[in-house]
């Protein structure tokens, strides 16, 4: 399976796919379970992050999800 101990560079990024679906990479997680990064096209980051928290019962999905869309979009230019 893809993934590495340490985060990906920006650079390093742009050259990966998805895990998941094989489109091109824009994201990266680590995931506890493996302690390895894992690119993510924006499509499946989201999923993941609106799968935690409805999986968490958060009441406050929406918002929650559109701030994340704007941290990452602003981080990532």
């Amino acid at each position: 399976m893809t993934g590495r101990k340490t985060p990906y560079t920006r650079i390093g990024l742009k050259r990966l796919s998805c895990v998941r679906c094989g489109d091109p990479a824009a994201r990266q997680v680590v995931f506890p379970v493996d302690g390895l990064w894992k690119p993510l096209c924006v499509r499946c980051d989201e999923e993941l992050q609106l799968i935690s928290l409805v999986y968490l019962g958060d009441p406050d999905i929406d918002s929650k999800i559109e701030r994340y869309r704007d941290t990452c979009a602003t981080r990532n230019g």
